[in-house]
């Protein structure tokens, strides 16, 4: 998760970790929350609100999520494009 800093039990509620696997290495992800992104990424953690953002680029939107409650979304227009001369 780039820029996360959850503590141990914040991390494994929204990512999962054996340390101790039979065989190979094995990481999964798990849907913790239905938000119906097009395409959520670049998450990012933040100490100060305590909340998770990332992007739905092609949904042209901002999520924010506390890890307690429901997800919020910032929904943004499309954005202006000048035709070209």
């Amino acid at each position: 998760m780039g820029g996360a800093s959850l503590n141990a039990d914040q991390f494994s509620r929204i990512f999962g970790f054996n340390a101790s696997p039979p065989g190979p290495t094995k990481l999964w992800a798990e849907e913790v929350v239905q938000c119906r992104n097009e395409l959520g990424e670049s998450p990012v953690w933040s100490v100060q609100t305590r909340c998770l953002y990332w992007v739905d680029a092609p949904g042209q939107a901002l999520w924010t999520w506390d890890l307690t409650h429901e997800p919020v979304k910032v929904q943004y227009p499309r954005p202006y494009t000048r035709k070209p001369c």
